[in-house]
């Protein structure tokens, strides 16, 4: 803590004692990051997370923290959301199926199999510096923007809603190759 003597004075700049008192200041406190898992909270309908074999469903207003190797399915007509810690969010909309790979400080990835995404990234710079969506066709990373991806049968088309991300092609073997045209832009 700081004490800071204030003193009035009056108009003559004498100082007048009855009218001084005395401050005491504490420092602002710096904030302790919160280290929050990811989660997954049901909007509509449901969601089933398999983990390591065992399925678990989840309804309106439940939350679960996600672990590496998650695979989350959403039920026909449901609604879920990723929460990242940075506040990157993925919606899964019904008759979707990703898979859930650890967080990592520079990056973030899912792998979609199946359904309908939407992605709100958030880049912190040092922290969160992209984000990749694979599905079973395509590696889409971005870099602060907002995309959604669609897979029906074994077509995948991503759209970008803001800014630019690369795109590379997923062979068979789940390897991806370089793109023919490394960026694409928002529309």
């Amino acid at each position: 803590a700081v004490s800071l003597a204030a003193v009035v004075v009056n108009k003559l700049g004498i100082p007048t004692p009855k009218a001084s008192m005395l401050l005491q200041v504490s420092p602002t406190p710096t904030p302790t990051p919160v280290n929050l898992p990811e989660t997954l909270s049901v909007v509509r309908g449901s969601a089933t997370v398999d983990r390591n074999g065992t399925k678990t469903s989840y309804t309106v207003g439940n939350t679960e923290t996600l672990q590496s190797g998650d695979t989350i399915t959403t039920a026909k007509e449901s609604l879920a959301v990723l929460q990242y810690q940075e506040g990157t969010v993925v919606r899964l909309s019904g008759d979707t199926s990703i898979v859930f790979t650890e967080s990592n400080p520079v990056d973030g990835s899912i792998k979609q199999k199946a359904g309908s995404l939407y992605v709100r990234f958030t880049k912190l710079l040092g922290k969160r510096e992209s984000f990749s969506v694979e599905t079973p066709t395509a590696l889409a990373t971005v870099r602060g923007t907002k995309l959604a991806s669609f897979i029906k049968g074994k077509t995948t088309k991503i759209v970008s809603i803001e800014h630019s991300f690369t795109v590379s092609s997923v062979d068979t073997s789940g390897t991806s190759n370089p793109p023919p045209e490394p960026n694409l832009n928002e529309g």
